[in-house]
């Protein structure tokens, strides 16, 4: 497509309005979201290029919602068509067959599009309760990586996906148990997918997209802000019936993420660690304030998937599903996805010393 496709006046289709919004305007702006939710895309630009008027929205409102777009560049917009083309990257938007379960597609938390890359697309359109989200500290301890990584292998075993951030630490941890699994990960990026491993030079999320997928909210080329990073926490939040986290401060990153997860109606899980562990703060907090499940193993989450599926007519992990083979399944991976996790060998997590 050609640069002056992207200008705001020539962009007629829902999808390129999306794709323009999403270079053009931080994730989660309410403002936008009521454009999308009341005209769409299309009208959410032609009241941006001066075109149309915004009935019944405070004129200072959209005064100030029109300064993003005084820098607005179709060059940019239409680098990243060529990068998502470049890259092999899907983009989608809300009502499209492949928009993930669970992710609002309308209303403040609704992403304006999503991309996506990866072999196995059908794990977003699992039900939530056919995954589960594992967060916690980037700076982890020893104990809290094996816990991660032993919880992952145990919900692969039970054909559970496991979704977490691509930050190092726990959520790495909780990605290299599950990407060899027959259930795969869902690595969920604040940046761009043009270059997933822009932070992990060994090519690890090659490795995931190749048994799994890559999801971001972020268009091609641009990089991780702030408001980029809220939204991965609230994508994992959403994508699964159970969130749990293994290691985190009181207001570190992964309690975030549980708490946005709890105001979905989500199930959230803890780790319960030793009282003087700066990383047990976290997840002790939310076992004593916010209701959060005791997780000692990944039957621990597994059960509390059930539970949520009973709860709400959705298909059970526990009698809907056989349990699957790790060792099985690996068979007709690749070899070096065969030797990714950990040894599963062990299941039950070990009791903490106190």
């Amino acid at each position: 497509m050609m640069v002056s496709d992207f200008e705001l006046e020539n962009i007629t289709d829902e999808r390129m309005a999306r794709l323009a919004l999403s270079y053009a305007v931080p994730v989660q702006n309410e403002l936008t979201q009521y454009f999308l939710s009341h005209g769409g895309a299309v009208r959410a630009l032609r009241i941006a290029a001066d075109e149309e008027a915004a009935p019944g929205v405070n004129p200072k409102r959209v005064g100030m919602w029109l300064q993003y777009f005084e820098n607005y560049d179709p060059a940019t917009v239409a680098r990243g068509f060529d990068l998502a083309q470049e890259h092999d990257l899907q983009m989608l938007i809300p009502g499209y067959q492949d928009w993930p379960t669970g992710i609002p597609t309308f209303g403040d938390l609704a992403p304006y599009a999503l991309w996506v890359k990866g072999a196995r697309p059908e794990l977003l359109t699992r039900e939530i309760t056919e995954r589960a989200t594992i967060t916690g500290a980037r700076a982890a301890s020893g104990r809290g990586m094996y816990d991660a990584d032993q919880l992952a292998v145990g919900l692969a075993l039970r054909d559970v996906t496991v979704v977490a951030t691509s930050a190092p630490g726990i959520a790495r941890a909780a990605l290299t148990g599950a990407v060899g699994g027959p259930s795969g990960a869902i690595a969920v990026m604040p940046h761009g997918l043009d270059d997933p491993n822009a932070h992990t030079p060994n090519g690890f999320f090659d490795s995931v997209a190749e048994n799994g997928m890559l999801l971001s909210e972020t268009p091609p080329g641009w990089p991780e802000a702030r408001d980029t990073m809220l939204g991965q926490r609230r994508l994992i939040a959403s994508l699964s019936a159970v969130t749990t986290v293994v290691e985190s401060g009181t207001r570190g990153e992964p309690v975030t993420a549980a708490l946005i997860a709890k105001s979905l109606n989500r199930v959230i899980g803890a780790v319960e660690g030793p009282e003087d562990a700066a990383g047990s703060l976290g997840p002790n907090m939310l076992l004593d304030q916010h209701e959060a499940t005791p997780i000692t193993d990944s039957v621990s989450i597994v059960h509390a998937l059930s539970t949520y599926a009973r709860k709400h007519s959705l298909p059970d992990p526990v009698s809907d599903r056989p349990n699957g083979s790790l060792q099985t399944a690996r068979t007709a991976l690749p070899e070096h996805l065969q030797r990714t996790s950990l040894s599963a060998d062990v299941e039950q997590r070990p009791t903490r010393s106190p």
